[in-house]
């Protein structure tokens, strides 16, 4: 993989692999996109002009002769790689008013991911919920509340070449009220849209089944959820959790989308590891806070001769760190910063 797709650097403390998961918007496919765009590039001779005609300034007056570079881009809000708000799929959601693009909250928009794999599934079948379960136990991963589900599909890979939109396996209803249900407000898929594609949507609903026309996105006028369309390069996620997911919209108001820069931050596997850490001032040495238990009295006799209840382990919080210990972050072995 380029190193355009994928950096690795220090983050928080630990190494980390961060993964650009978005597509590239350029001209080359707006002669096929069935939502067209079309960038107009300015370069740095070009904006001369407007110098001039702003404030009487020529090329003169610029250092090497030469002003800014611009560009002016016509697009629609689900162009390119883009997060749906909740406003998208209906006016209201669970019977209040759903929420526009810049009014989805930011905990939406980063948390733990998980990769679930569904490439070749049947285009007219689409992903269920039974799918999404026997990935889940096969992937060995239990949904917890926020986290952020993606759709391998690979379909990205046809992104650049006409017809695309009819190639993915789309999400069904109960795959996403599946995953809504288990508390996941966020789910992306490697495809232009979420559900299954439009051709075989409009010919079931022609022939009279119209309660499966866009079912996966309707689900958002009964619960509230974003979806992330349009991700690529899933397949280079190393693997299928255990990683984090950043996915933040740009704000337009009163929007039913926003473009976004989506990027999975893998942890690198041996690289140093942040850990909370304290000076014990009694026992004068470093302790990790996960293992804190061990700090704690041990039981007593009461008066009767009785051991006292042992106190329950859990992980210390910091703020109940023992009067004058002192809270570090211990980057490396033998690496210690005060906070």
């Amino acid at each position: 993989m380029s190193n355009s797709l994928m950096e690795s650097f220090a983050f928080g403390g630990r190494e980390v692999d961060v993964i650009d998961l978005s597509d590239l918007l350029s001209n080359a496919t707006t002669a096929f996109e069935s939502l067209p765009h079309h960038i107009d590039y300015t370069d740095h001779a070009g904006t001369i002009p407007i110098s001039e005609r702003k404030w009487g300034m020529g090329a003169e007056y610029w250092r090497a002769g030469l002003v800014w570079a611009q560009e002016t881009v016509t697009l629609c809000s689900h162009s390119g790689t883009h997060i749906d708000a909740p406003y998208h799929y209906a006016p209201t959601s669970g019977g209040a008013p759903a929420r526009t693009i810049e009014q989805v909250p930011l905990r939406w928009c980063m948390g733990d991911g998980f990769v679930l794999d569904r490439v070749g599934v049947d285009l007219v079948r689409g992903i269920t919920q039974d799918d999404i379960e026997r990935e889940l136990e096969r992937i060995d991963y239990r949904i917890k509340p926020y986290d952020i589900a993606l759709i391998r599909t690979d379909v990205w890979k046809f992104f650049k070449q006409p017809g695309y939109d009819q190639k993915h396996p789309g999400m069904r209803e109960s795959a996403t009220r599946y995953l809504v249900d288990a508390g996941v407000k966020s789910i992306g898929i490697d495809a232009w849209s979420f559900d299954r594609t439009l051709d075989i949507m409009v010919a079931e609903a022609k022939a009279g089944a119209k309660r499966q026309l866009w079912e996966a996105h309707y689900f958002g006028a009964i619960k509230q959820y974003r979806q992330i369309e349009k991700l690529c390069h899933l397949d280079a996620i190393p693997r299928p959790h255990g990683f984090a997911v950043v996915a933040l919209p740009i704000k337009l108001e009163r929007a039913s989308a926003g473009w976004s820069r989506v990027v999975a931050i893998c942890p690198r596997a041996g690289g140093p590891q942040a850990r909370l850490v304290m000076v014990h001032p009694d026992q004068g040495r470093v302790v990790d806070l996960a293992q804190a238990e061990r700090l704690r009295p041990r039981p007593s006799l009461d008066a009767g001769g009785r051991r006292r209840a042992r106190i329950p382990k859990r992980r210390l919080d910091p703020s109940q760190l023992p009067r004058g210990a002192v809270a570090a972050i211990r980057t490396t072995p033998g690496t210690i910063a005060a906070v």
